[in-house]
C-alpha cells in the first residue's frame, strides 16, 4: 500500500469531485448526450456569493476549500435529474443514469473519466457526494473532517466518511460486515476504490426482491416446503431493511430506526421502496468489498473535533461501541445518554 511522501510543505492531494443530482422515485435514464456542457452550466457566480453558498455544489466547493488539502483536477456534476441544473465553477455537467440513482450515475462518470489519458492516477482521490449531503443530516458533521486526519487517512489508503453500523453482522452476496460508509459524502483513492467496483449489484433483482407478501424481499417458504428466501442476503439484513424502509416488524437486538421517507408497503409503493433498498444494498456492498480488500473505513464520527475529542478518546479506549450497544439494549435514547455522560464529566445539564 503506497503512502504519501512526507515533507515540510505537504503537497496538495489530487482530487476529482463527482457530485450527483438525481430525480427521486424514478428509474428513467436521461436521454441527453453524455456531456452536456464543456464547462460549468449557468451564469458565473462569485465563489463566495450567497447564491453560490446556498446551492449544494457551492457548499461542497466551500467545504473542500476550507479543508485545504486538495488540488481539484476535475469536478463533474452528474445530472440524473430531469430539470436544468445550475452548477458553480469548476463543475462541468454530464448526463447520468438514474437506474440505480447515484450509483449508476457515478459509475457512468467513472467509466467516462478513465478514458481521459493521465487524469486518474493511483493516488488520485475521488470525492463522491450527492445532493443530500447536507439536506437530511445537517452540516455539523462537516466540521468533523479535520485537515490532518483526512490527509493522513487517505495517505494510508483508508476511505474517509461518516460510518454507520449495525449491532450484529449482516451478510450480503457472500460478504459479512457490520459497518458501512454513508455514501452521501466520502473520499477514497483510486488505488483502493478499484476493489469495490463496479457500483452495481452482482445478481439480478429477481433473485432478491419479491413482488408480493409482507416483505420487500424473497424471504418466505414455498407451499411445497421449499425455501424461497434469497440466498444473497442474511435474514437479519432483510428484516432490518423492511423495518427501515416501511416500518416493518421491529428487529430484536438491533437499532430501531425508521427512514424519514418511509411509507406503508403496498402494491403502489413496493417498486419505489425496492429501488431504495437496491441502492442501500449497493452502498453496503461497496463498504463490504473495501473491507474484504483490507481497506479501512475512517469514521469522522470519532474525529478529534467532535465533543472536544471525547468520541476519539472513547474509540481509542474501545469504549464507544460497547456504550452504544448498552444504550440500545437498555432502551436509552441517544439524547439521554449524552445528557448523562455530560453530568458524569461535570458539565452540562
Amino acid at each position: 500500500m503506497r503512502r504519501c511522501g512526507r515533507s515540510r510543505q505537504p503537497k496538495a492531494i489530487p482530487l476529482i469531485v463527482l457530485f450527483l443530482e438525481y430525480t427521486r422515485g424514478t428509474a428513467e435514464v436521461p436521454e441527453a448526450p453524455t456531456w452536456l456542457f464543456a464547462a460549468h452550466a449557468g451564469p458565473t457566480l462569485a465563489k463566495d456569493s450567497k447564491e453560490s453558498q446556498r446551492r449544494p455544489t457551492g457548499r461542497l466547493i466551500e467545504f473542500l476549500r476550507n479543508l485545504a488539502i486538495f488540488s481539484i483536477k476535475d469536478a463533474v456534476l452528474i445530472q440524473n435529474a430531469d430539470v436544468p441544473l445550475q452548477a458553480d465553477r469548476p463543475f462541468r455537467v454530464m448526463a447520468g443514469d438514474n437506474r440505480d440513482r447515484e450509483f449508476s450515475g457515478w459509475q457512468k462518470a467513472l467509466d467516462e473519466l478513465v478514458k481521459i489519458p493521465g487524469l486518474i492516477q493511483e493516488d488520485t482521490v475521488i470525492c463522491f457526494a450527492n445532493d443530500t449531503f447536507i439536506d437530511h443530516y445537517g452540516d455539523t458533521y462537516l466540521s468533523w473532517f479535520d485537515q490532518s486526519g483526512v490527509r493522513e487517512a487517505l495517505c494510508q489508503g483508508k476511505a474517509v466518511g461518516y460510518v454507520d453500523r449495525s449491532l450484529k453482522p449482516v451478510s450480503l452476496f457472500g460478504l459479512t460486515t457490520d459497518r458501512w460508509l454513508r455514501t452521501s459524502l466520502f473520499f477514497i483513492r483510486w488505488a483502493e476504490l478499484k476493489a469495490a467496483l463496479p457500483l452495481r449489484l452482482p445478481v439480478a433483482e429477481s433473485e432478491i426482491f419479491s413482488c408480493e407478501g409482507e416483505s420487500l424481499f424473497l424471504d418466505r417458504g414455498g407451499a411445497d416446503g421449499t425455501d424461497l428466501a434469497s440466498p444473497h442476503l442474511s435474514p437479519n439484513l432483510r428484516a432490518s431493511l423492511d423495518r427501515w424502509l416501511w416500518a416493518g416488524p421491529v428487529v430484536a437486538g438491533e437499532f430501531d430506526r425508521v427512514w424519514h421517507s418511509a411509507e406503508r408497503l403496498s402494491d403502489e409503493s413496493r417498486p419505489r421502496l425496492q429501488q431504495k433498498a437496491k441502492c442501500i444494498l449497493i452502498e453496503r456492498l461497496l463498504s463490504a468489498r473495501l473491507l474484504q480488500a483490507g481497506v479501512e473505513l475512517q469514521n469522522v464520527r470519532v474525529s478529534s473535533r467532535r465533543w472536544g475529542g471525547l468520541f476519539a478518546l472513547a474509540d481509542r479506549c474501545q469504549l464507544l461501541e460497547p456504550a452504544q450497544n448498552f444504550r440500545v439494549r437498555a432502551g436509552f435514547t441517544a439524547k439521554e445518554m449524552k445528557r448523562n455522560f455530560k453530568k458524569f464529566l461535570g458539565y452540562g445539564g
